[in-house]
């Protein structure tokens, strides 16, 4: 079973609304709706919200939802790859900084 589905059948058990849920965790009930659709995935904090509000584990959760395992999966190589470009930059600006004001020095005492 899906994650979107697994949220609908937990909310119903609790004979939750949509806006109820949606109260509960601080977003809107058009964001539970995309959920249980699968129009969209909600964040790990959100999941971890329901987790506890359900008061069913994370592996009951989301386990068997191979598409949300794979899409969360993949967002975190992204993540990755984002954070390794940001310190490849941040290490090569320094560097220039360091070059920049070395040179100048050497400047400074040629003349």
């Amino acid at each position: 079973m899906d994650l979107g589905t697994k949220i609908k059948v937990q909310r119903e058990k609790k004979n939750w609304s949509q806006q109820e849920l949606a109260d509960q965790i601080h977003i809107s009930r058009q964001s539970i709706s995309k959920w249980e659709q699968n129009k969209a995935i909600p964040s790990i904090t959100n999941i971890v919200m329901m987790s506890n509000l359900f008061n069913i584990s994370l592996d009951e959760l989301m386990k068997d939802d191979e598409i949300l395992v794979n899409k969360m999966d993949a967002q975190m190589k992204i993540a990755r790859s984002l954070r390794n470009i940001m310190i490849s930059v941040l290490i090569a600006f320094v560097l220039f900084i360091i070059i920049a004001s070395f040179h100048v020095n050497i400047s400074r005492m040629l003349h």
